[in-house]
Formats: C-alpha cells, sequence, structure tokens
C-alpha cells in the first residue's frame, strides 16, 4: 500500500496509525496480539523493549490508553494499547494529509522518546486542535 510513504513517518506516528486500525475491539474481553507490546513492536519495525518509551509519551498527551487484557492465544493478561478519541483524530489527520508529514529519521529504530521533542509534541497538538476545531464546524453546519 504505502510501504515507503510509511516508513518514513516517525515511530510515534506509525504506532499511531496502526492503532487506529484496532479501535473496534477495545470493548472485547480478548484482544487482537496486535494491539500488545509485541504485535505494535512487529508492525512498526523496532524492539518490543522500545515500545513503552515510544507508548509512554502518547499516554501522557492522552492520545492513547493502556488496558490490561487477555491477548487471543495467550495465557494471561498482557498490557494492551487502544486510542482515545484525540488519538483517533491524531491519526485521522495523519491518513488525510499523507503528503504534509514530516520525517525524524532520528526517531526511527533505536531512537528514544526523547527524540519526540518539544517542537514535535507543539506541531502535534495544532494539528490535533486544527483538526478538532474543523470537525466541530462541519458538525454545526450539518
Amino acid at each position: 500500500m504505502l510501504q515507503t510513504s510509511v516508513r518514513s513517518l516517525t515511530v510515534r506516528d506509525r504506532i499511531l496509525l496502526h492503532l487506529a486500525t484496532f479501535e473496534l475491539y477495545e470493548t472485547d474481553h480478548w484482544s487482537p496480539t496486535q494491539v500488545s507490546q509485541k504485535g505494535i513492536a512487529k508492525a512498526v519495525g523496532i524492539l518490543q523493549r522500545h515500545v513503552p518509551q515510544y507508548v509512554r509519551p502518547m499516554i501522557t498527551e492522552g492520545l492513547v490508553e493502556e488496558h490490561s487484557s487477555y491477548i487471543q492465544g495467550g495465557k494471561q493478561h498482557q498490557k494492551v494499547y487502544f486510542l482515545t478519541s484525540k488519538g483517533r483524530v491524531a491519526a485521522g489527520w495523519m491518513r488525510d494529509n499523507p503528503k504534509s508529514q514530516s520525517s525524524n529519521k532520528g526517531n526511527d529504530h533505536y531512537g528514544s522518546a526523547h527524540a519526540t521533542n518539544a517542537k514535535t509534541t507543539a506541531i502535534s497538538a495544532k494539528k490535533i486542535r486544527y483538526t478538532s476545531r474543523r470537525a466541530e464546524r462541519a458538525s454545526i453546519l450539518r
């Protein structure tokens, strides 16, 4: 599909886009493997032990929620991650505007969560505010 352009996105953005496809499973007792740390790591191309360092800032920003759930094929609860409504808005914006994404090569494979600096966070916050205002206007006009 968009394999080359998806690889140019930051790990943070790839996680948002990946989790956006699993919002239907949030209320289930069993969750698919793809929303666990192992599944996220495999989908976005990072090591499993690095998933928390990318997800933790997203949780504090209110983009992602962490739950404990049974994984399909597993025997015990594991941490699973789902997007919040704010995270879904951000992922939707990225899906709708793929050309405007800036690539952050330093944050691609072994980079730390510190690479998601204040500037990147500020830009993401502006995008989310803009998108939510735009959605509110559209709903008012309907």
